[in-house]
């Protein structure tokens, strides 16, 4: 009887020791796929984050390129109000000018026309 149950517990043990033997090498062949796993993960993470940096590099680029156009934008329409300001302003003065020439110009004609006044009527007393 004790030769049977020492027979059984070394059978029970070798094949114990088996099935553990199967499962570590299950294990291990497991082991790569769960690694390989974790290192895409991992890699996906990277890739995520530089994608989001860049991202936020190409945004931050476009945002100073707009404000740049806008600045341009802002420049051309201040130069045109200013161009057309001085256009006006232009105008206005050539106006007065012109008010201004017209009445020295009439102003001579009255005084011309006063000197051959005078002059007649000194030439009529005089005679």
């Amino acid at each position: 009887h004790e030769e049977r149950e020492v027979a059984s517990t070394k059978i029970q043990c070798a094949a114990r020791g088996r099935q553990a033997r199967q499962k570590l090498a299950e294990l291990k062949a497991a082991a790569p796929e769960h690694a390989i796993v974790e290192r895409e993960v991992a890699t996906t993470k990277i890739q995520c984050a530089a994608r989001g940096r860049q991202a936020r590099k190409e945004l931050a680029e476009l945002k100073a390129v707009a404000a740049q156009h806008a600045s341009k934008e802002r420049e051309v329409a201040a130069t045109r109000i200013q161009c057309a300001a001085r256009r006006r302003q232009a105008h206005n003065e050539l106006a007065e000018n012109k008010k201004a020439v017209a009445a020295q110009h009439a102003s001579k004609e009255r005084e011309v026309a006063a000197t051959r006044i005078q002059c007649a009527a000194r030439g009529r007393q005089a005679r």
